[in-house]
């Protein structure tokens, strides 16, 4: 996987003819060209030293502009650098109207990379018939970059000076689309399971298009995995270290010695085998196999993994660990696994829940933050769970538990290792990537809102308020769903954003970003 190195590339193109004229034939002066280019460079030098970024710029005296590109030359100049200190990405500002080899050269040396046209005009259709003198320019270069087929967004609003909230605003949302984008570029996923099993089949049969995104599935067959994980001795090191996250992840009070202890080998092991292979995701046989041979249930320790940003998807589910993936990186946070087209309630139903609940406050103080009645927010409220895997990041306090679906049909005690909690109050996205009819991938998005933390499950859940939910389910099974197409469809993969809606709407925009530049097709269910 090209894993980003948090370098960014920027060329500041313009043109020689804003330089200002001295009085001496064939002497001109840069000196306000060069005080734009350094605002742009203390602006690109605040917002790295937030995000942990390095811009890549040319130096001041690199050019007579003070770094910024006016013809091939200095065009060569900007590549070079580029070329010696590898970039994730390239965004083009165009202080005012630039010029177009200048940016055709950089762009065609880092072709394929995500890129983003700054200060560029909204909507291309209405420059075609504006003078040379007055934008057609900027027309010129983006009409260039679609030719060329470069892998590159616009920036909005039409202007946008380097000292505006929108200049930082866009440049962070295009930090994020960039990281999903490298997330999914090349990544490999691990498959823990035995070939016999309908999870492993199913993920084996829609493979197809994980291929065409060069993403590659390291295969392990689950029992001789577990039997390594048991060899080890206790108090090993690399038993001991899981020991400790597991209790410093969850409350592990009531969870005998023993079983604690096979839960870190799983741990253990599981973080061994993803060193070795290399894995950015994986999925796993959760069940019942592995409990039959464990004689525990892995999710606390697949919760821990998704923790340090390797999702470990249930099920086998390759295409929901690469969601996990990808929202992870749009977000900055873990992500979590979760079902979500199986869990809708009527208001009736909910309404008593909640009142039993004792949650009228929550209640009301959402229904005012979105501006819709009680009963309207009764309508559109869901309950997304899992049996307990999902991460820290994306929960409330967490506690070790027994899995009471299998405690039905399994010996006493070996369905322990659950990881109970709740989801965050905030914002929630939820995602999924699945293959289409057409051979590629789409992927789904949508943000809800989750109420104070007043559920309580065998697993993970939380109460989430979807904006008209019931188009929201309706899109989602009646195109990337349907099981023929896409295995596991009730799975999707949820991150928490941030206490606002906004914050949910920043890591969308950013993750439906990331998916285009990456070539997937996109149902931004919000819309």
């Amino acid at each position: 996987m090209a894993m980003p190195n948090n370098r960014i590339g920027v060329q500041v193109v313009i043109r020689d003819c804003f330089a200002m004229p001295t009085g001496v034939p064939g002497k001109l002066d840069f000196s306000r060209i060069a005080g734009d280019v350094g605002r742009v460079r203390a602006a690109f030098d605040a917002i790295g030293k937030k995000a942990g970024v390095e811009f890549l710029m040319l130096p001041p005296d690199a050019t007579v502009s003070g770094g910024a590109c006016m013809n091939k030359e200095d065009a060569a100049k900007f590549t070079r650098m580029v070329q010696q200190n590898p970039v994730d990405a390239m965004i083009a500002f165009y202080a005012n109207f630039g010029d177009l080899t200048a940016f055709s050269i950089a762009g065609k040396a880092m072709k394929g990379l995500p890129m983003l046209m700054l200060g560029l005009p909204d909507d291309l259709q209405n420059l075609t018939d504006m003078r040379v003198d007055t934008g057609n320019g900027m027309y010129l270069a983006t009409s260039h970059a679609q030719t060329k087929k470069f892998n590159f967004v616009m920036a909005r609003p039409k202007v946008c000076y380097p000292e505006s909230p929108e200049f930082t605003a866009n440049v962070e949302k295009f930090l994020a689309a960039t990281d999903t984008y490298h997330s999914m570029t090349g990544a490999r996923i691990g498959m823990l399971g035995s070939d016999t099993r309908d999870f492993y089949q199913l993920s084996m049969q829609n493979r197809e298009p994980l291929a065409g995104m060069d993403i590659d599935l390291a295969q392990e067959n689950l029992g001789r995995f577990v039997e390594i994980a048991f060899k080890r001795r206790e108090n090993t090191t690399l038993v001991m270290e899981a020991l400790t996250t597991l209790k410093t992840q969850s409350d592990c009070s009531g969870v005998p010695a023993e079983k604690l202890t096979r839960m870190a080998k799983l741990l253990a092991q599981m973080r061994v085998w993803a060193k070795a292979e290399n894995l950015h995701a994986a999925g796993v046989d959760c069940w019942t196999y592995l409990q039959q041979k464990a004689k525990v249930c892995a999710c606390a320790a697949m919760a821990a993994m998704s923790q340090v940003r390797i999702p470990f998807a249930c099920e086998t589910d390759v295409y929901g660990a690469l969601s996990m993936l990808a929202a992870s990186a749009a977000a900055n946070s873990a992500a979590g696994l979760a079902d979500i087209t199986n869990c809708v309630f009527s208001p009736a139903k909910v309404e008593a829940y909640l009142k039993d609940q004792k949650i009228g406050p929550a209640l009301n103080k959402i229904a005012s933050a979105y501006e819709m009645g009680v009963g309207e927010v009764l309508s559109n409220l869901s309950l997304p769970f899992h049996c307990g895997v999902w991460p820290a990041d994306l929960t409330n306090e967490g506690k070790i538990i027994k899995q009471v679906i299998m405690e039905k049909f399994l010996p006493c005690g070996d369905s322990i290792g659950c990881r109970a909690a709740t989801v965050k109050e905030g914002s929630i996205l939820t995602t999924r990537i699945a293959p289409n009819a057409e051979g590629g991938l789409t992927a789904y998005i949508f943000v809800s809102q989750s109420l104070a933390p007043i559920a309580e499950s065998f697993g993970n859940n939380g109460f989430l308020l979807t904006r008209k939910q019931e188009d929201v389910m309706q899109a989602i099974h009646g195109d990337v769903t349907q099981e023929e197409k896409a295995p596991f469809p009730h799975h999707g993969a949820m991150v928490y954003c941030g206490p606002t809606e906004a914050d949910g709407n920043r890591v969308a925009d950013a993750l439906a970003l990331g998916y285009a530049f990456r070539g997937i097709k996109v149902m931004d269910l919000r819309k």
